[in-house]
């Protein structure tokens, strides 16, 4: 049917124009019903994405390191969630920068220099708290650091945002307990334990010198 009504005549020969909006939209719609009908499979083409971008944009790390299956499964339904990307490579972005990567000393030294805490103890009292955790859910990370934080006498945005820039390297973000738990245990604590030991020893220079 479709054969006897088309004609060459028909056909405008202007150039196409494509919505990107709404074609990231479209795409958008895609991720999450994939995701939903074959999460693995989701997940290995996720990988193959981006392990292409991972290594462009960190040569010096390999990037089987900084994908394991079970947590880019995670990422993803995080991500999709509450519609935080479009498309796979948007997790590349310098605002999720911190899935892969550990906050570096640069914007970790701005921290010491904006603040007057003792941020070296905040952290400390914090990597104890997260090491003794039996459940590393988002809401157990905020009860326990909402009692940290009141037993300390920690001003909560103050305490929030050390923390923050010392997980995440960032300013501004996802909340910070739900950034915690996308990481996972291990990686916060050796986030924390990093912050905590470049800033002790930026510290001990400047009292020598």
């Amino acid at each position: 049917d479709l054969v006897t009504k088309f004609s060459v005549q028909n056909m405008s020969s202007h150039s196409g124009h494509i919505d990107i909006e709404k074609l990231e939209q479209v795409n958008k719609v895609y991720l999450q019903r994939a995701l939903n009908d074959d999460p693995d499979l989701i997940t290995e083409q996720a990988m193959k994405v981006l392990r292409k971008h991972l290594q462009s944009k960190y040569q010096d790390r390999n990037s089987g390191d900084l994908l394991d299956k079970q947590h880019v499964t995670d990422i993803l339904c995080w991500a999709m969630k509450d519609s935080r990307i479009c498309k796979i490579t948007d997790l590349t972005e310098p605002e999720w920068e911190f899935l892969w990567k550990t906050p570096s000393n640069s914007q970790i030294q701005e921290l010491c220099e904006k603040s007057s805490v003792d941020i070296c103890k905040i952290l400390q009292d914090c990597y104890n708290v997260v090491c003794q955790l039996q459940e590393f859910q988002e809401y157990s990370l905020k009860k326990a650091l909402s009692v940290l934080a009141k037993e300390k006498g920690i001003n909560m945005k103050l305490f929030m945002h050390i923390l923050r820039v010392s997980l995440s390297g960032l300013q501004a973000g996802p909340p910070v307990v739900e950034m915690m738990s996308i990481l996972g245990k291990e990686a916060s604590l050796r986030r924390l334990k990093h912050a905590e030991h470049f800033i002790n020893d930026v510290q001990c220079v400047d009292i020598k010198s």
